[in-house]
């Protein structure tokens, strides 16, 4: 079954094949992994301290469970901070196909967004790699520009841009010589 969501999508074209699928750099999501893991710790070193500095200890505290409900709570609103910020990685994605690029942007749990260009309009392809851990790590953005009316379309933070970048270009030249040679097949029966 994993192979058929490789081979196929919806609204996916007839001959149309899936080049490679591009996701957001590693790095993005390790940020949310160690945020969490630091907010998940605070409740943890507050009860050492507070069951330190406590004589009686702080589970036959009048308000405990209280406080347990509290911190449970605290612990439900980071794990989901966390889901939240893996489904946004996984499912923000970009399929490269032999004729088009299609954007996936996934907004939390219930919004997602789907565009689309087409590689024959693509005009220029800039690549931008901006700051210290994009640099470190390798990984920008691309940014296609069109004529139509939405000029930009962007693969944002992207692991490996340049090479990207090369099999856009690539796969758009293949476009181009395969219009040209079919162009002339026209030319030359008539």
């Amino acid at each position: 079954m994993k192979n058929k969501f490789i081979n196929d999508f919806p609204g996916k074209e007839q001959d149309e094949k899936i080049v490679m699928i591009v996701r957001r750099h590693w790095t993005l999501f390790a940020g949310h992994i160690f945020m969490s893991i630091v907010y998940f710790s605070i409740p943890i070193v507050v009860y050492f301290l507070v069951s330190y500095f406590l004589v009686s200890g702080i589970t036959e505290f009048q308000f405990f469970p209280a406080i347990v409900l509290l911190v449970s709570l605290y612990y439900s609103f980071w794990c989901l901070f966390l889901f939240k910020g893996f489904v946004d990685f996984y499912f923000d994605a970009w399929i490269i196909t032999n004729t088009r690029l299609i954007d996936i942007d996934q907004k939390g749990f219930f919004d997602h967004t789907t565009a689309e260009l087409r590689l024959d309009k693509i005009q220029d392809i800039v690549v931008e790699v901006k700051g210290f851990f994009p640099s470190i790590f390798h990984y920008g953005t691309i940014k296609a520009q069109t004529a139509a009316a939405v000029q930009l379309f962007s693969l944002e933070e992207i692991p490996d841009p340049d090479k990207i970048k090369n099999i856009i270009a690539e796969l758009q030249s293949q476009i181009k010589s395969n219009v040209i040679i079919s162009s002339q097949d026209v030319v030359n029966k008539q």
